[in-house]
């Protein structure tokens, strides 16, 4: 008896060890996402057009990439790959993992493109007034801020990849280089870039956490092309007990009730933003 409870003890200071690491990482990230946060208002104010330019054009990013997209590809795909792995093995579940990494990259590029494009009359739908009044910042920060949606996607698809494995550390160590870059480039680009420097700061955080992530997946064991990482290609057709496989097609309608949840969250979100245009400083004031 005393034997049989030792791996369950160990299992159990895994967990806990776990936590702890996620409970660290998650009040850094609160504690650097305040000061970022703090940086910015000192240096752009927290009533200014610039400021309030800034939060019109990051927020249909923020939503499609973070939320939408993001967030559906998040909640659907971390337990179709535990449960391929548990069934299928490491091949098929990195082969999964791939092939979902595909399709979202094509979407989110895709989103992101059109989101640069069509800046100018997305944004005079969604904040007409701070369009006409400060139409040529907008639609620069737009531009830089396009690549954001896209990464916002990819990082919590990565998210997902690596807590399908049990590697929480890295996801969480990963989120602290956005709120870290914002203060480094609003701290020394912030007089002379102005609130473009927040967006610079924004973008190149996410491309590090994008980048850490899929670092740490690869080492263990993901490839972006080829076979798996058992070194062979995973299994065609159905499984071993005769059932279909977990990645059909049909599986993933289970994503449409997420994403119909996710999109009615957001509205009203749209709906504050189109009133809060109308008055200065008050959409920075609804995004702190």
């Amino acid at each position: 008896m005393k034997w049989g409870l030792r791996p369950l003890r160990l299992r159990e200071q895994r967990v806990l060890g776990a936590s702890f690491w996620l409970v660290g990482c998650s009040l850094a990230r609160l504690v650097l996402t305040v000061v970022a946060r703090a940086v910015v208002v000192a240096t752009f104010g927290a009533e200014g057009g610039d400021t309030d330019a800034f939060v019109a054009a990051f927020r249909l990013p923020q939503i499609l990439g973070d939320h939408l997209l993001g967030g559906t590809l998040f909640l659907c795909v971390l337990p179709l790959l535990v449960e391929v792995r548990s069934r299928r093995g490491e091949a098929a579940a990195w082969a999964l993992f791939r092939g979902v990494l595909l399709w979202a990259a094509v979407a989110l590029g895709a989103l992101s493109l059109c989101y640069g494009l069509a800046a100018r009359p997305i944004l005079g739908l969604l904040v007409p007034e701070l369009a006409r009044t400060q139409g040529a910042l907008l639609l620069e920060l737009a531009y830089w801020l396009a690549p954001a949606l896209g990464l916002l996607g990819l990082s919590l698809l990565g998210t997902a990849g690596l807590q399908s494995r049990r590697h929480f550390a890295v996801s969480a160590l990963a989120t602290l280089a956005v709120p870290v870059a914002v203060i480094v480039s609003v701290t020394l680009l912030g007089e002379r870039a102005g609130v473009t420097s927040w967006a610079w700061g924004l973008v190149a955080g996410l491309l590090v956490q994008v980048g850490v992530q899929f670092w740490a997946l690869m080492q263990f064991g993901f490839r972006f092309g080829g076979r798996g990482a058992a070194g062979c290609a995973p299994a065609s057709g159905r499984g071993s007990t005769g059932s279909p496989r977990p990645y059909d097609g049909a599986t993933w309608l289970v994503a449409l009730p997420v994403a119909v949840a996710i999109v009615v969250g957001q509205v009203s979100i749209l709906v504050q933003q189109y009133f809060a245009s109308q008055l200065p400083g008050a959409l920075t004031y609804l995004y702190y």
